[in-house]
């Protein structure tokens, strides 16, 4: 396979973890719309309560009740996030382990493939991330709540704000950064796992053959990485040994890094 062939299937494989990343984004949207739309649920609950009651001050009596409501129902949220990502992670894997063989395809040799089994266990996602993050969501949103009462405003005023009709979206808008984040993330650990495995196997049925892998750098729009864009375009042999000496960056290099180390064509 020539220069043109190879970065074919390398552009190739790039662009199907561009659109896997969309996946990535548009689960982290829903689980921060589920948790908005929820707590909008909640309060307008309070609200027509509120106002059977003629209650004139919602914020003492009903912090608790929709505080309460919010924990319970984000359990079931963050379930479902989990559940989605789960769906997601083994398609990383998959993508890590084609990245992995892309050498073979140069080399003109044949590696089995991963059997499903272990696809199942290399892509395991870290629950125990999500629900970290719902406490601290959590914890974030009852704040929110809270502040709105001290300043006196009406129950509607923070339904608005929640709902998003009002300009600052509170932790809404960092809901689904660090959902983002997380998930991003994570795919990446598993993607970089398979891929290592791969060039391994590659490796141990071909030992005659030296395997190297390229640091391909994920710029943050127009400007590189500052933390990733020193390591851009090196060798690194499977030991994760530059040439000159220098040892490989850990994928991800860092929350949110799509960098990736690639198999070099061998020449």
């Amino acid at each position: 396979m020539d220069s043109v062939e190879y970065n074919q299937n390398l552009q190739f494989i790039i662009s199907r973890i561009k659109a896997l990343d969309v996946r990535v984004q548009t689960t982290a949207q829903k689980f921060a719309d589920s948790v908005q739309k929820d707590l909008a649920r909640q309060l307008r609950a309070a609200k027509k309560l509120e106002g059977k009651s003629g209650a004139p001050q919602w914020g003492t009596f009903w912090i608790p009740q929709v505080s309460a409501a919010l924990t319970s129902s984000m359990v079931d949220i963050e379930d479902k996030f989990n559940e989605d990502l789960r769906k997601i992670a083994p398609e990383f894997y998959k993508t890590g382990d084609i990245l992995g063989a892309l050498v073979h395809k140069t080399l003109k040799v044949k590696v089995a493939k991963i059997p499903e089994g272990l696809i199942e266990i290399g892509s395991h996602f870290d629950a125990g991330l999500i629900t970290g993050m719902g406490k601290r969501e959590r914890a974030a949103i009852s704040q929110q709540i809270a502040t709105s009462v001290v300043l006196g405003e009406p129950l509607e005023a923070l339904i608005d704000r929640v709902e998003g009709k009002l300009k600052s979206q509170g932790s809404f808008q960092s809901t689904r950064f660090r959902a983002e984040v997380i998930a991003r993330t994570e795919t990446a650990r598993i993607q970089e796992l398979a891929q290592q495995l791969r060039s391994e196997r590659l490796a141990a049925e071909h030992p005659d053959i030296k395997f190297y892998r390229k640091f391909l750098v994920q710029d943050i729009g127009d400007f590189p990485c500052p933390r990733c864009n020193p390591s851009r375009d090196k060798l690194y042999d499977l030991r994760g040994i530059g040439l000159a000496g220098s040892p490989a960056p850990t994928l991800p290099v860092h929350p949110n890094c799509q960098c990736a180390l690639v198999p070099d064509q061998i020449n």
